[in-house]
C-alpha cells in the first residue's frame, strides 16, 4: 500500500553473517508512517487516519520469519512491544547459551585430547569403540578428579 504522505521513520537492513560466509542471511525492519506529523490524511472528500505498518523479517538461506506490526488500538500497540521485548530477551538469553555451549564443546576437545593421551599410553588404541576396562578406568579417574577440583 502506498500513500502520498507515506514517511519512511525507520529502514533497516543487514545482513547477519560475518564476511565470508556465502548464504544470504539477513534482516529488514521497517516502520512507515502515513500521518505526518499528525494530521490526517484527506482523500475521497473525507479525512482518513491511516494505521502506521511495521515489518520485521529475518531471513536465513530459504527460510524466513516475517512479522507483521499492527496499530490500530492501544491494545495492539502494547502487543507490538511486548513482541519485540519478548524477542530482545529471548535473543540476549540465547546469545549467552551459544556461548556457553561452544565455551563447553571448546573444553570438550580439550578433555578428548588429554583422554586419548592417557589412552595410548596404556596401549589401547583410541579408535577401539569397545568399553575396554582400562579406558572406562581412565574416564572415571578424570571424572573424579574434576569432581574434586570443582569442589576445593
Amino acid at each position: 500500500m502506498s500513500y502520498d504522505n507515506e514517511k519512511i521513520v525507520f529502514f533497516r537492513r543487514e545482513f547477519l553473517n560475518s564476511a565470508g560466509y556465502h548464504s544470504i542471511a539477513a534482516i529488514h525492519a521497517e516502520v512507515n508512517d502515513y500521518n505526518e506529523n499528525g494530521i490526517p490524511d484527506f482523500r475521497y472528500g473525507r479525512f482518513q487516519v491511516i494505521p502506521p505498518t511495521s515489518i520485521l523479517t529475518i531471513s536465513d538461506c530459504d527460510r524466513h520469519i516475517t512479522l507483521e506490526l499492527g496499530f490500530r488500538s492501544d491494545e495492539e500497540q502494547d502487543n507490538n512491544l511486548h513482541k519485540l521485548d519478548t524477542l530482545i530477551s529471548v535473543l540476549t538469553e540465547m546469545r549467552a547459551a551459544v556461548v556457553d555451549a561452544y565455551e563447553s564443546k571448546k573444553e570438550a576437545e580439550t578433555v578428548k585430547d588429554e583422554l586419548v593421551k592417557a589412552l595410548k599410553a596404556t596401549g589401547i588404541p583410541d579408535n577401539d569403540d569397545r568399553q575396554h576396562p582400562a579406558a572406562m578406568k581412565i574416564v572415571a579417574e578424570f571424572h573424579d578428579n574434576k569432581g574434586k577440583a570443582k569442589a576445593s
